[in-house]
Parts: C-alpha cells; sequence; structure tokens
C-alpha cells in the first residue's frame, strides 16, 4: 500500500501502473506460450525417443513380471507371432524366473467370425504351436553367423512342447539340468494400423492439424498411419472410416459366400478389417486426449495474463478499503 501511495503522490495514475501489469502479464504470456506450444512437447518427444532407445538396447526392460508381452496384435500378411511371461525379473542382474515363451501362428480353422444379419462367417484364428517353459534365465550377447552381435535368452532348466510337422501330435523336447539359447527377434517396423502417437509430443499447430484430420480430413496424414496410404487407402474422418469399415465387413460377407476368394487373401482381409474396427474404437478416446491438450495449453499462458489482469484491481480495492 505504501508504494501505491508514493506512486500516486508522484503524480503515476492507476491506468499507468496498471499498464505496467498488463504488459508484463504479456510478456509472462509469451513466455508460458512458446514452452508450452514448442519447448515442452520437444523436450518430451526426445525424452520417449530415449526409452524407446534403452528398450530397444534391453529388451527385459519391457519386459513386466505377471505379464504377456510380445505380439498382442496381429501385423498385416504376417503368419506368427511370439509372447513371453515371466512370474519374476532381478532388475539388477537381469535375471528371469519361472519364464514362458509361446509362439503362435494364423490358421483358417480358428473361432474367429463376422456376424450380419444372423449369418456367422468364420474368419479363421490362431493357435499356440510352440510352448517353452523354464525355470530360469538371462540376457546375453553372441555373434551370430553373420558375425552380427545378437541378444538371447539363455534358459535353464525347463523343456520345449511344440506341433510336429503334420500337426497331429506334440514333440517333447526336454532340458532339465541343462540349457537352451533362445534368439531374440530383431525389431523391425511392423505393418499395423493403429494409433501410436501422444498428444504432449507435438507441436501446438502440429496438434492442431493432427486433430482436424482425426476429425474431418484425411487419417492418412496422421503420423504413424502413412500406412494407409501404400494401401492406397483414403478415411476422410471419424464417419469416413465407419463407412470402410461397414463396407469392407460386407465386402468380406459377400465374397466368403461366393468362395471366390482363397483362404489366404481372406485372412488378409480380415486382419485389415480387425485393425480398422479397432481403429475405429480408439478414434474417439484419441480425438479427447488431443482436445484435452489443446486446451491445457492454451489454458496455461491464458491464466498467467488473467492473473496479472486481476491482481492490480484486487490491490486497488484492498489499498481503498484501508480508508
Amino acid at each position: 500500500d505504501s508504494e501505491i501511495t508514493a506512486m500516486r503522490s508522484a503524480g503515476v495514475s492507476f491506468s499507468r501502473i496498471y499498464a505496467n501489469f498488463l504488459i508484463f502479464g504479456f510478456i509472462s504470456a509469451l513466455f508460458v506460450g512458446y514452452l508450452n506450444f514448442y519447448l515442452a512437447p520437444e523436450n518430451t518427444r526426445k525424452m520417449n525417443e530415449f526409452n524407446n532407445w534403452i528398450a530397444a538396447y534391453n529388451p527385459m526392460l519391457a519386459v513386466t513380471p505377471g505379464q504377456f508381452s510380445g505380439d498382442q496384435t496381429q501385423e498385416l500378411f504376417q503368419k506368427k507371432g511370439r509372447t513371453l511371461y515371466t512370474e519374476g525379473l532381478n532388475r539388477e542382474t537381469g535375471e528371469l524366473s519361472g519364464i514362458q515363451i509361446r509362439e503362435w501362428e494364423i490358421y483358417m480353422e480358428g473361432n474367429e467370425f463376422i456376424q450380419h444379419n444372423n449369418i456367422t462367417i468364420p474368419m479363421g484364428g490362431s493357435r499356440v504351436t510352440q510352448i517353452i517353459s523354464a525355470k530360469t534365465g538371462n540376457i546375453i550377447e553372441k555373434k551370430n553367423s553373420k558375425g552380427e552381435f545378437e541378444k538371447s535368452v539363455r534358459l535353464r532348466d525347463g523343456f520345449v512342447l511344440e506341433w510336429n510337422e503334420k500337426k497331429d501330435g506334440f514333440v517333447v523336447t526336454d532340458f532339465m539340468g541343462g540349457e537352451m539359447d533362445y534368439n531374440i527377434p530383431t525389431e523391425k517396423e511392423k505393418m499395423v494400423i493403429g494409433f501410436n502417437i501422444k498428444p504432449e509430443t507435438f507441436s501446438f499447430p502440429l496438434l492442431i492439424k493432427i486433430r482436424n484430420s482425426i476429425q474431418s480430413e484425411g487419417l492418412e496424414e496422421i503420423p504413424g498411419l502413412e500406412i494407409l496410404k501404400e494401401m492406397n487407402i483414403s478415411i476422410k474422418g471419424v464417419d469416413g472410416l465407419n463407412q470402410l469399415v461397414e463396407k469392407m465387413k460386407l465386402d468380406i460377407i459377400l465374397d466368403s459366400q461366393k468362395g471366390t476368394v482363397s483362404s489366404a487373401e481372406m485372412s488378409n482381409r480380415y486382419a485389415v478389417f480387425t485393425q480398422l474396427q479397432g481403429l475405429l474404437k480408439d478414434t474417439k478416446k484419441t480425438l479427447i486426449a488431443f482436445n484435452i491438450e489443446i486446451h491445457r495449453r492454451l489454458a496455461m499462458p491464458v491464466s498467467c495474463q488473467i492473473f496479472f489482469f486481476l491482481s492490480f484491481p484486487i490491490t486497488v480495492v484492498s489499498f481503498l478499503t484501508d480508508f
């Protein structure tokens, strides 16, 4: 209060004092806006890239004890996949305990189906072809036949259960009291249709662009969905995606009834259909996440300006109340 009294005695008007608050608030809003719109997303993106690099360098960091990890979604044109389960993991030594590795394959005699107008169309499914179980194991690195280093899991005290070549029986390989090396497949870019984007990693202009693409523009323009361009698929927003899923569903049913499509092609078409169906389910959740991120970034710099806009009038009211 004494400072305001001194300034008023020197002939400084309230409007001139108030202007300093507004200018400083505007500068603060610009600074916070720059942090939220550009700098913070870039730092978040680099942090995610570093975490991904760490996980690629040591795949066991992605393993969660008590949960299966691995190929959770059928890749386009993929025939096989694998999942890994472990009961325990020592983060310091990297030793695993209670290990189970499952390999599975796609086949047309499965129990997945599409139902339309009370018509059930079988679309195949997946089956386990190999199970490896071991008491303990740890990651090792060794040279392969090409002289390149590759990572493997050295398993101890276990067995291997797998289908024979005719798929009419099982073969058991016992390595109790011994060990075996299971080569970890090298990571490759998977042809999977799905959202793999985090709103907090994009700058504000790109955030707006992606949000608009999800709402009404081309989904093929979204980072991570470029595969749609390779497949010559153009999807105009959520409504376009819904129409495409329904059209693919009817086409699969009709072609299945006619019997003009091979089982391998039908399996691939069903893989595309199921992934687009999953993409449709994730669209609403992803759109909400982007809208929340947009509002959050706008709210912080605006709140700075509002704070300085209100601070001086409140101070003046408090000053006048004392008289």
